[in-house]
Order: structure tokens, then C-alpha cells, then sequence
């Protein structure tokens, strides 16, 4: 069987390409960990081909492949794709905790023509790329990676039909090419309680109903944590920091917490952890990390500025790597397709609309064995 004219793609963290000239690509986030598992599925996949006697195919880590942070959402590398693998005939996203069995991956798409416009071949690839060069995604931000790349495809019924394929599955059964691993990832010894500090973003309006939640759930999970509101409110407590509430972005309050972090003011640690009133756990920094952007004179151009995309230019100027973990969610569980949580665990959720954040906290988050580390 002939190996060349597939390309398949590991999304998330990986991107392998597999085309007629032997090229490839292997997406990657340049954390030294998320790099070694690159290297790691690298070498699984070689190993596969070489048993099966093809050809080794030539794999390029994404994140060597071009500096843009976004590349991890697909659509963005689009473009570079269609640029270095225009041969290809099939283009496959997975995961890196996604198993592939290569052979009978190559014996399923053998049912399908990649000359039909099916599924993601070539010729819906490239109608994609044109569409991305001449239109904007409708979101800001990716919150449902998978959802929203297969609504950009389906372009409101103008895009072409997409084709489930049962051999690509989470959990292994005799017919899977695919299979998908839930656990979390060994990322190396837990970091102890006691080296991350956590500061919850609230304000007035919020004392009564949100704290009341974080206290009811993961607050006990945290050795050293502070409230800050605008506000001081001894039965909490909160601390005040004297930034005004916005009514959305909260820049100024975040690089607030940042500074004082870094003061005599709170426990020196290791690692920041800065959290919405309404997260069930947001973004976690470095101490060098919140060092680098205090000194670097990085700022707010308003005080609601959204905080998390000021931040990632900062450390987009200053050369200092983010990771994207997925499992930090922007959005609610019913925001998410069941199958797509169910696949592997949860760190985070955002927002409490319409839901019981408790009963949220205790059917996703909750650890039952209750440790010293994190």
C-alpha cells in the first residue's frame, strides 16, 4: 500500500504532515514538555511507517514551523499548510494523546475518493484557505476548538458535508484506527500548595453570590488565596487595590494583582494563579514570568481592557512562551459537546449562567482524594 498523498494532521499540539514528497509538520507548543511529546509521537509514527515498510515521511514541529501563537486553532496555519503540502490529498487532524494505527488508517481512507469533496481533502482544504484569506472567524477567541472549525467548514449549509468516519473513536474497540487517552498527562512531580499563590478577581456587586460559591468549592483546595474587589469587605475578606470595577476587561485590576504579587505584601511563591469570581481557575503565571511583564513597563491601555489579551501581547513582545492547555474551559459544560468533555479530564470552567456552579464543581472538578500539591 502506498503511503504517499495523505497528510495527517495531530491537532491541538501536534501537526504531522505525510505528503507525495515525503514533507510533513507536527504541531507543537514550544513548552519544553508539549516539544518532548512531539518528538515522542514523531518517533511512534516513523516507527509505524518503517514496520509497514513506506517510506519515512519528513515531520516538522509546528512550533519551528512558524512563530505564531495561534497556530494551536488550526485555521490560522491554514495557509502555511497549503503552501508547503499542496500535493497532499487528505489532510487528518488529531491529538497528541490521540493513538493512531496507520495501516488501517490507510485502508479507511481508501473508502473514501479524496477527489469528492468529503470530509477535509485537498480541494475543501484549499476552498478553506481562500475563505480564510478573505474572511474573519465570527469569534474573538476559541472556546470549542473542534465545534468551531466544523462550523467554519459547514459555512451555515454553503460548506461541504461532513462525513463521520466510525473508526475514528475515544476509546478502543476492534474497528478503531484511532483511539484517545482521558487521563492527565505525567507533566512531572505536582507542584506543592504552598508555591502558588491565588488571587480571585471580584467586586461588590458579586460578594453575596459568587464568593460564596468559590468558598463552597475549590477555595479549600488553596493554602494561600486573597480576594480582591473594589472594595473592602472584612466578612470575606477582600482586599481593596484601589482600581475602580470596569464593567468587563479588568486590565488594570489584573496588572494590579500582578504588582503586588511581587511585593512584601503576600507569600513569595513560585506561581500566580489569577481567577475570575465566577471560574470553576484561569490563568496560572511564573513568578519570572509576572516579573518580566511588571518590569517591562507593559501596561493597559484602558482599565477594562480585556486582561488576557493585553497579557499574551506583552509576552508575545518579551519572547516569553504560553502554553495552551485545553483543558481549561472558557465557557460552561453545556457550552461544550458531551463526548468532547468526556474524552479527557477538566481543570476549569467560566461562567455561572443558567447552571448550579456547585453541582458543576462536584460532577466535573471535584478531587475526591484530597492532596497537598497541585
Amino acid at each position: 500500500m502506498e503511503f504517499y498523498g495523505y497528510t495527517l494532521l495531530l491537532q491541538g499540539l501536534f501537526v504531522l504532515g505525510l505528503t507525495a514528497a515525503d514533507r510533513g509538520h507536527t504541531q507543537s507548543q514550544q513548552n519544553p514538555f508539549h516539544a518532548r511529546r512531539g518528538e515522542t509521537k514523531k518517533k511512534e509514527l516513523l516507527k509505524q511507517a518503517a514496520e509497514l515498510g513506506l517510506a519515512p515521511p519528513h515531520v516538522i514541529l509546528l512550533h519551528e514551523f512558524s512563530d505564531y501563537e495561534g497556530v494551536w486553532s488550526i485555521l490560522p496555519a491554514f495557509p502555511l499548510f497549503s503552501a508547503s503540502f499542496g500535493s497532499a490529498s487528505w489532510f487528518m487532524f488529531i491529538e497528541e494523546e490521540t493513538r493512531v494505527s496507520l495501516g488501517p488508517l490507510l485502508i479507511v481512507l481508501s473508502r473514501y475518493p479524496a477527489s469528492e469533496m468529503s470530509s477535509l481533502n485537498s480541494l475543501v482544504f484549499f476552498r478553506l484557505v481562500e475563505r480564510i484569506h478573505h474572511e474573519h472567524l465570527k469569534s474573538d477567541f476559541t472556546i470549542d476548538l473542534k465545534h468551531e472549525i466544523a462550523l467554519f467548514i459547514w459555512n451555515e449549509g454553503k460548506g461541504p458535508k461532513l462525513t463521520p468516519v466510525p473508526e475514528f473513536c475515544r476509546e478502543a474497540l476492534d474497528h478503531c484506527v484511532t483511539t484517545f487517552t482521558s487521563y492527565l498527562p505525567n507533566c512531572g512531580p505536582p507542584v506543592p500548595k504552598k508555591d502558588l499563590f491565588v488571587a480571585v478577581k471580584t467586586c461588590q456587586k458579586f460578594h453575596s453570590d459568587r464568593v460564596p460559591v468559590v468558598k463552597k468549592t475549590w477555595e479549600r483546595d488553596a493554602e494561600l488565596l486573597e480576594y480582591y474587589s473594589d472594595v473592602r469587605d472584612e466578612s470575606i475578606p477582600t482586599i481593596s487595590l484601589g482600581v475602580p470595577n470596569t464593567v468587563r476587561g479588568h486590565c488594570g485590576k489584573t496588572f494590579a494583582i500582578m504588582k503586588r504579587f511581587l511585593s512584601d505584601a503576600v507569600p513569595k511563591t513560585d506561581w500566580l494563579l489569577i481567577v475570575d469570581d465566577d471560574t470553576l481557575i484561569r490563568m496560572v503565571l511564573s513568578r519570572v514570568a509576572v516579573s518580566e511583564i511588571v518590569s517591562s513597563g507593559c501596561s493597559c491601555y484602558t482599565l477594562d481592557a480585556p486582561d488576557d489579551m493585553e497579557l499574551g501581547m506583552c509576552l508575545k513582545t518579551l519572547d516569553i512562551p504560553v502554553t495552551h492547555n485545553p483543558l481549561f474551559h472558557q465557557a460552561r459544560p453545556d457550552d461544550y459537546a458531551e463526548a468532547l468533555l468526556s474524552s479527557k479530564e477538566a481543570i476549569s470552567f467560566h461562567k455561572h449562567w443558567n447552571i448550579n456552579p456547585i453541582a458543576v464543581y462536584d460532577h466535573w472538578l471535584r478531587d475526591s482524594n484530597p492532596r497537598d500539591e497541585l
